[in-house]
């Protein structure tokens, strides 16, 4: 009996084949030429292993393989076309040094199903990773930048670019001077997180999708951290957005969002926080807006979203909404934290005693006379906000936090940030504000005097 036993495992070991041993083919190559042979011969399982050195043309991919480099292997591109295709599904690409491909090519273009494409460096390309129809794509610790000083002329592409792409995970990974960072396009449950996205157009980017989660990244030097638009059931959770002040930028701009939530970010030093325009049923949750232009505006079309246990500090203005916009601005009997309130909290309930009002009289001026643009920001217009704060002025478009709080939300963040030394951050207090428009008064009224005084 233990004999048959034996001969039957002999007979499975020798004749059977089995994907464990799939694997154990490696190909060695030192040039070109020999990595486009290999790759005509290579077999699923196949380990493709690229010596030190440039790899001129571009390579297409047709099976089941891993092309790895395990020193400094470059892959230059040609001129048109991109540099690695992959057409075939579960390809693993690691550690190469790819450049060049077509003014609207990718470094990497996948077209198939559980890849993965990690460790990789690629510069001096248009987009970085282009993944279309193919789902489970894992896209992990790459570097990626556009094209260099040399072809400037050229216009930037996506670091990272997934269209139809369902499944997909994008993480660790950094992307400087793209047109965005990363753009998830017709594409559901994906993951973007612990990426840091710098010098964009749009460091995280959205555009029909739905069920996507946005965690632990930061964005900083773009037009907007975040640009959500036509997609719902969106997770922004942990996220910094600092410093995204290039043509009115915003931390997070979400454009025809749904049932999304936005909670546990720091939103610091941008133009605007967050910027809301026809979204809807959104929640808006602890988090920490601090030192913009404008912690949150509410345009046009963005209501029956709920704002709550955030921290607004420090912003030149708190919060600016159209007047039609209804949106609730706590839950239950939990509202925000202002620090340009008033704090009395007899019960000691951690509600403050007083409601708080914030307006934006000067929002709808712009509104009805644009002309007014060129004094946003103006030292004028600041202490007009200082003075609001304080005063009751007569207005349609308050904002009322029935039950704000009377003490900040404790936010950690849970991602690590580079913070560049000497970095600016943030804006003139109201003291600062008026004392410098005290100045600019005495010294226009002391010209005056001596105007007049010169022509007697």
């Amino acid at each position: 009996m233990w004999k048959k036993i034996g001969l039957i495992v002999l007979i499975i070991f020798f004749i059977l084949p089995s994907s464990s041993f799939a694997n154990e083919n490696e190909i060695h190559v030192t040039d070109g030429e020999s990595l486009r042979i290999a790759l005509e011969v290579a077999s699923d399982g196949d380990v493709i292993l690229l010596e030190d050195g440039e790899y001129h043309g571009n390579f297409t991919i047709e099976s089941s393989i891993e092309l790895r480099s395990e020193g400094e292997a470059y892959i230059q591109g040609l001129e048109r076309g991109y540099p690695i295709t992959i057409e075939a599904d579960d390809v693993v690409i690691d550690n190469l040094n790819i450049e060049g491909g077509g003014t609207d090519a990718a470094g990497i273009f996948s077209r198939g199903n559980r890849n993965e494409i990690k460790n990789n460096m690629i510069n001096n390309v248009f987009h970085g990773v282009l993944v279309r129809d193919g789902y489970g794509n894992i896209i992990t610790g790459n570097t990626i930048s556009s094209w260099d000083e040399l072809k400037g002329s050229k216009k930037y592409g996506y670091g990272m670019y997934v269209i139809n792409g369902d499944g997909a995970v994008i993480t660790h990974n950094e992307t400087y001077d793209t047109q965005d960072g990363v753009w998830i396009s017709h594409s559901a449950s994906s993951q973007i997180n612990y990426n840091r996205f710098i010098n964009a157009r749009y460091g995280v980017h959205t555009m029909y999708a739905e069920n996507v989660v946005i965690t632990h990244n930061e964005v900083r030097g773009s037009y907007n951290g975040g640009m959500i638009m036509q997609s719902n059931n969106i997770t922004i959770k942990n996220n910094y957005f600092h410093l995204n002040t290039l043509s009115d930028g915003a931390g997070i701009f979400g454009y025809d969002l749904f049932e999304s939530t936005i909670s546990d970010n720091i939103i610091k030093g941008n133009s605007k926080g967050i910027f809301l325009s026809y979204a809807q049923i959104n929640e808006i949750v602890r988090n920490e807006i601090t030192e913009n232009i404008r912690g949150i505006e509410l345009g046009e079309g963005a209501i029956n979203n709920r704002i709550f246990l955030n921290n607004f500090t420090k912003n030149t203005q708190q919060v600016v909404t159209n007047p039609e916009n209804e949106n609730e601005f706590n839950w239950g009997e939990v509202g925000n934290y202002w620090d340009d309130q008033q704090i009395l909290d007899l019960e000691a309930d951690g509600i403050n005693d007083f409601v708080y009002k914030s307006g934006d009289v000067f929002y709808q001026m712009i509104e009805r006379d644009s002309i007014l643009q060129v004094f946003f920001d103006s030292p004028t217009v600041r202490l007009w906000n200082t003075i609001e704060q304080y005063t009751h002025i007569p207005s349609e478009t308050h904002v009322i936090d029935e039950f704000s709080l009377s003490e900040s939300v404790e936010i950690v963040p849970q991602v690590e940030v580079y913070t560049p030394e000497g970095e600016q951050m943030g804006f003139a207090s109201p003291v600062t504000l008026l004392f410098l428009f005290i100045s600019i008064i005495a010294i226009s009224v002391l010209a005056v005097y001596l105007t007049r005084r010169s022509k007697v």
